[in-house]
């Protein structure tokens, strides 16, 4: 104690450290989250991480909402819990985002304390709604990327609370307020079997964003294996959004390669690279698959899509990854379904070639009048007297996207 003195130091204080049995993040933690998430569904977990990974609830009070989301999951069954889910996270989300000219006022109450937070500003329609629609009927056009909030600046007010800053006991308020508010939406869950539930994730250089489901028209391979929660859309984009540009190549090796190249956990699930749609690679996006068994008990994996699409073995389309990978693409743009084919109507037929060896029907094939009425009707097409019946049709057949015409059918097999 003399020698503190002397050297003019602090005095030395006691202290009581105690320690108690609260959950903390940590590997612990995060173990229990990845073995709770491969025990729920695959769109539940999607939603429980996005939730985590948004910044919108940290993983600590995530995990005490365990049982709250379990008992949804029981009572309501899973497409309306994940549609709870969502509107719990859209009103986390409008904490965080005050608009400028908002008049819906929030209320969260609990036993210590009633929190009213009116925001200011005018209310948007969330880009995270399940009632997202495409814009384009253009079957090769990808849907734009929907940013979630982490990579849009905020324009909350410091006065104003933050989803981060609720209570245990608040974030289960909210989700009995999304339980009641999940009414409204059921008819609009019920319409996405003609089309798709699509699910989201955003990588940047430092980590993962999640958005969906979003309804999206569908492709040829969701359709054919019925099991679109089990595919998910990846984008690679910068911090703030942005396409990757020059300049990121060091980015690209040391963060996006292994990913493609390994695969990533997400939901407590292991993702793997399958394939991208025909446009998509201007936008940044590919599809990934979580593997899963079909009903006659095989693996669906990545390997098993490439060859169920089309077997080009012996080809030069197989020595070539850019051609094949071209080829397999136009499985995934986005298409309507119609009619299936059975082996026993496909035709084949030789291509037109002039004297000069110039090839004139390169990837335009022939469709039957009977058949093409039959896709017509399957899309729910009606003529009238200003609208005639289309005769050429666009279809996916294996591994190419080709143009059939009903025009000179009956001529040229004559």
């Amino acid at each position: 104690m003399e020698q503190i003195q002397a050297r003019d130091l602090p005095r030395v204080v006691s202290s009581k450290i105690t320690t108690d049995a609260e959950l903390r993040i940590g590997q612990d933690l995060l173990e229990k989250m990845s073995r709770w998430m491969r025990e729920i569904e695959i769109p539940i977990a999607f939603q429980v991480e996005k939730l985590v990974r948004n910044g919108l609830v940290d993983p600590v009070k995530m995990y005490k909402l365990r049982g709250k989301i379990e008992d949804i999951v029981s009572v309501q069954r899973r497409t309306k819990a994940e549609r709870i889910l969502v509107l719990f996270a859209e009103s986390l989300v409008k904490l965080d985002e005050l608009s400028e000219e908002t008049a819906e006022e929030i209320v969260i109450g609990d036993d210590d304390r009633d929190i009213n937070i009116k925001p200011q500003g005018k209310k948007r329609k969330r880009p995270d709604s399940p009632i997202v629609l495409p814009d384009s009927d253009d079957s090769d056009q990808d849907d734009d990327v929907i940013l979630p909030p982490l990579f849009r600046p905020s324009t909350r007010t410091s006065t104003a609370l933050s989803s981060h800053e609720l209570s245990t006991t608040e974030l289960r308020t909210l989700l009995d307020h999304a339980v009641t508010r999940s009414v409204s939406f059921a008819q609009l869950y019920s319409s996405a079997s003609s089309t798709t539930l699509a699910r989201q994730l955003t990588i940047t250089p430092s980590g993962f964003a999640l958005t969906g489901p979003l309804l999206e028209d569908s492709n040829s391979i969701l359709r054919r294996y019925a099991k679109p929660e089990n595919f998910i859309r990846v984008a690679v984009r910068e911090e703030d959004g942005s396409l990757l540009g020059r300049g990121s190549e060091k980015i690209v090796d040391g963060r996006f390669k292994r990913l493609f190249r390994e695969g990533f956990e997400l939901g407590g699930r292991k993702w793997h690279f399958l394939a991208w749609a025909a446009s998509s690679l201007k936008s940044g996006q590919a599809f990934f698959l979580c593997p899963f068994e079909d009903d006659d008990g095989v693996m669906v994996t990545p390997q098993r899509i490439h060859q169920d699409i089309g077997d080009f073995t012996g080809t030069e389309t197989a020595r070539n990854p850019a051609k094949y990978f071209a080829r397999i693409s136009q499985a995934f743009t986005s298409s309507k379904p119609s009619i299936t084919l059975k082996p026993d109507q496909i035709i084949r037929i030789d291509d037109l070639v002039s004297p000069e060896g110039s090839l004139f029907s390169d990837g335009v094939g022939l469709i039957s009048p009977s058949l093409a009425k039959e896709v017509v009707a399957a899309l729910g097409m009606v003529s009238t007297s200003t609208r005639k019946l289309p005769n050429c049709f666009q279809v996916r057949l294996g591994g190419a996207k080709v143009s059939l015409s009903s025009h000179s059918f009956s001529t040229v097999l004559s």
